[in-house]
């Protein structure tokens, strides 16, 4: 039986991954429930105090919660958490992280986690996304974008999760900022693969407006 941590990968990066998250957040606070949502590394954040779009704080915002509020380990570059924790001179360290994941999680039925980067992206030097879940013993939510190029790279992810041993509960394709000829054939594409469930998430400008689609999701990742 799965525990209450699900874990959203990427085929990429910039594929919609909290976009998602925060959807999904919200559409389990909506019906009441208490869920924690992390994003353990994040990069890109500017300044000592995290700012309002940075992806741990919009995970924060969308649940609720009262802690954490924003990622806990941020780092400055937009780059692989290992690369810019080395120029800033921080060390990660994975185990740690395990441990810190595991407390701030005890006591909640839900939890979500947002990884950094794509699936096979390091987040230290020796572990990537799979082996955060392998860790925590979480399943999956695979996110890619519903552009050209996708049909490869969610077919790829989603195959060597699973060869790997993890369970992907679902692939969300999230809409794309520039659409093109493929836009909207993906789903039923990856589906005739023999992928499943695929679902789409169109063009959304609010988190309530993901929530919106992703609810049913939502409640299939927590029976």
């Amino acid at each position: 039986m799965d525990g209450p941590i699900r874990i959203i990968v990427g085929t990429n990066t910039g594929v919609g991954k909290t976009m998602v998250g925060c959807g999904l957040v919200r559409a389990v606070a909506r019906e009441g429930h208490r869920i924690l949502a992390l994003k353990p590394w994040e990069t890109g954040c500017e300044g000592e105090t995290p700012s309002d779009d940075e992806d741990g704080v919009l995970l924060a915002m969308a649940s609720e919660q009262e802690a954490p509020r924003s990622s806990l380990v941020r780092l400055r570059e937009p780059l692989a958490p290992p690369v810019a924790a080395e120029r800033q001179g921080v060390t990660l360290d994975f185990e740690d992280m395990v441990r810190r994941i595991r407390l701030l999680a005890h006591g909640h039925s839900r939890v979500l986690i947002e990884t950094a980067g794509g699936i096979l992206s390091p987040l230290v030097w020796t572990h990537n996304a799979l082996d955060l879940a392998r860790a925590l013993e979480a399943p999956l939510v695979l996110v890619g974008q519903d552009g050209l190029g996708t049909l490869s790279q969610t077919a790829l992810a989603w195959t060597y999760a699973r060869e790997q041993g993890h369970r992907v509960q679902a692939v969300v394709l999230s809409a794309p900022t520039v659409v093109d000829s493929s836009t909207g054939t993906n789903q039923r594409a990856l589906l005739r693969m023999g992928l499943e469930p695929v679902l789409d998430l169109t063009q959304v400008k609010t988190v309530d407006e993901a929530a919106d689609q992703l609810g049913p999701l939502a409640e299939e990742l927590w029976p």
